[in-house]
């Protein structure tokens, strides 16, 4: 049985998602990816599983062509719907690796840079540092590489 994660301050109540896009267009996958991310963080709380949702979600793409680095999509294909379920199982991988505690403490841009936009080196640099462990080749695999990688397997 997952552990609830009410005692994380941002999922004491239901995420705004608008509240999360403060990040430069160019990095929509750390727009769109934490928005949806954070809805199925909400859904945890509210009783469901993030992980039997990103499952589900992640067949959609899956299904799909894979020939989309999420981190860099390009302008024609910045809105595909690859980037924003891609974007949500990056945050749920890095979740599954390291750990609730771990996790939700590199996810903490929002205090560490206050009112300001995140680039995807700037997350990813910040996320290896709290996590005290190497993270690139999840990353790479998540962000750059073309083809959807399976999900990790819980800790």
């Amino acid at each position: 049985m997952p552990r609830r994660l009410t005692r994380y301050p941002a999922c004491r109540h239901r995420p705004r998602t608008e509240q999360r896009r403060r990040w430069r267009l160019r990095h929509i996958w750390l727009n769109e990816g934490f928005a949806k991310y954070s809805e199925w963080l909400w859904s945890e709380v509210s009783g469901s599983v993030p992980a039997a949702v990103a499952a589900r979600t992640r067949a959609t793409p899956a299904d799909q062509p894979q020939d989309l680095p999420v981190a860099d999509p390009g302008m024609p294909r910045m809105f595909d719907d690859r980037v924003y379920q891609r974007g949500a199982l990056t945050p749920h991988a890095l979740r599954t690796v390291l750990g609730d505690d771990t996790f939700f403490g590199a996810a903490r841009m929002d205090g560490h840079r206050r009112h300001a936009t995140v680039s995807t080196e700037e997350f990813t640099a910040l996320a290896g540092r709290r996590a005290a462990q190497p993270l690139d080749a999840l990353f790479t695999a998540w962000l750059h590489a073309p083809r959807l990688p399976e999900l990790p397997g819980p800790r």
